[in-house]
């Protein structure tokens, strides 16, 4: 089955696009105020979810004196908006791949992940921090709330059917992979769009750089940033079987909390005992159409 690797940033070409669009079967299925029909409160990552001209970001924290954003490393840099206000990005951090990420040659150094040093307020600090998800434990069973500020439309729907809408999805990761999207490698989870699922969605045209979080023992921490869709049958409309690529963020901590200088336990372990993983997304005979902004 062919799939078409779509990077859901503003420069993205006008072809093959999903949006979001969130299957709730219980609830309905757009999510556009803070805790409607939400299993848990999320004001807490609703608030530090912002927009960006090109995509979605994400709020980290107050660390070494400055303020920090996370977004996909595609999305053009620009001035980011939360409920705050509107921030301006002073510099700007491309992540790498970890130590052991397969086939170096094949696959670039660089993943698809940009920290970005902001100039926040007391208004912005007021927020506090979250934290990053250390462990690789992300399972299909995990319950994962993916919080974007892209197009929200309908199944059946043109991509382009819809209006700029901030949103959060319930969903389940289909499955893990390491990969190449947009020329550049990382680690991934995969979900694919069922509307016959509880809970189930596809990510948005400009919902690049927007978090994935993971509610562990009542604490909210940053499991992923999304990153492209993949369309089974490349054309204009929303439709199951989309799916939705998501960077896993352990592989990425001790970069991150480097980079902001916040101590941290040992992550050596993290990089041990990972077996070989599947280059592919969602089947080994699957061949991927890549296309960079």
């Amino acid at each position: 089955m062919k799939y078409s690797i779509f990077i859901i940033s503003a420069l993205i070409p006008t072809s093959g696009l999903s949006a979001m669009v969130v299957s709730d079967n219980a609830n309905g299925g757009t999510h556009n105020i803070t805790t409607v029909n939400a299993p848990l409160d999320i004001s807490d990552i609703w608030a530090r979810s912002g927009s960006m001209n090109g995509g979605s970001a994400t709020y980290l924290g107050y660390y070494d004196n400055q303020y920090w954003a996370l977004t996909a490393n595609h999305v053009p840099n620009g001035n980011i908006t939360f409920q705050s206000g509107t921030y301006s990005i002073l510099n700007s951090y491309t992540l790498q791949n970890p130590p052991g990420f397969p086939n170096p040659i094949t696959y670039s150094l660089n993943t698809d992940l940009k920290l970005l040093s902001i100039a926040g307020n007391n208004a912005l600090q007021l927020l506090g921090s979250i934290g990053i998800n250390m462990l690789q434990n992300i399972t299909p069973t995990t319950d994962l709330y993916a919080i974007g500020t892209g197009i929200s439309v309908s199944i059946g729907s043109a991509y382009n059917a819809g209006s700029r809408q901030k949103q959060w999805a319930l969903f389940n990761p289909d499955q893990y992979t390491a990969a190449q999207v947009s020329g550049m490698g990382g680690y991934f989870f995969v979900e694919k769009l069922d509307t016959t699922n509880r809970y189930s969605f596809s990510a948005a045209y400009l919902d690049s750089g927007g978090g994935v979080f993971v509610n562990q023992n009542n604490t909210w921490l940053l499991a992923g940033i999304m990153n492209a869709i993949g369309d089974e049958d490349i054309n204009t409309v929303i439709s199951n079987g989309d799916i939705t690529v998501m960077l896993d963020l352990s592989w990425y901590a001790p970069q991150i909390n480097a980079i902001m200088n916040v101590p941290e336990p040992s992550t050596a372990a993290l990089f041990l005992g990972i077996a070989a993983i599947n280059l592919v997304l969602l089947s080994k005979r699957s061949r991927r159409t890549c296309r960079r902004n």
